[in-house]
């Protein structure tokens, strides 16, 4: 017993710089990782259309016989991690007192015209680069086929859900209609 203390002595300023190596490089590593994806969300629009009588649709007050609903906002992501996010499995969430509607969001850069109708990429995955901001134009459309498009008539709040690269879900409110303010 007496011998390995003797060791330790004689290596006591080496085997203490080892362990600050060590220590350093796991405070390094784990800060590096600690960071978070911010979600900034800009100038959300939800419109109710109705099919009009050349077979195109027209705005109309969500209290009418809507037969669309169409929605689009812009979306800032900053990473404030030192290593690279995802997002994946990106959808829209309307919550109301009557149900709820999952709605798959596309990318507004992405629209062009295809046989006269204008169609847009939907968003599955985001690549978001160490301290960095993005912005991403979103959009999308909720019809009769899509079921009970009348649930959004009585909307409390509307989600952007998402997984990380670990998997785990993520929610954001992006607008509160039940808040009594």
């Amino acid at each position: 017993m007496s011998s390995l203390i003797l060791v330790i002595e004689k290596f006591e300023g080496i085997i203490g710089a080892l362990l600050g190596v060590v220590v350093t490089m796991l405070m390094n590593e784990y800060l590096k990782a600690k960071g978070k994806i911010k979600f900034y969300f800009q100038d959300f629009k939800l419109k109710y259309l109705e099919e009009d009588s050349e077979g195109g649709y027209e705005e109309c007050e969500k209290e009418k016989d809507y037969t669309l609903v169409r929605y689009n906002f812009k979306v800032q992501l900053y990473n404030s991690s030192e290593n690279r996010k995802i997002l994946r499995d990106i959808k829209i969430v309307f919550v109301g007192n009557k149900g709820t509607i999952y709605n798959i969001v596309q990318n507004t850069d992405s629209r062009r015209v295809n046989f006269d109708r204008l169609i847009s990429d939907d968003v599955n995955i985001i690549n978001l680069n160490p301290k960095e901001i993005i912005e991403i134009g979103l959009e999308g459309q909720i019809n009769k086929s899509s079921g009970d498009i009348k649930i959004l008539r009585d909307i409390d709040k509307i989600y952007l859900i998402a997984k990380d690269s670990k998997d785990r879900s993520i929610k954001k409110i992006i607008k509160n209609y039940s808040k009594t303010s």
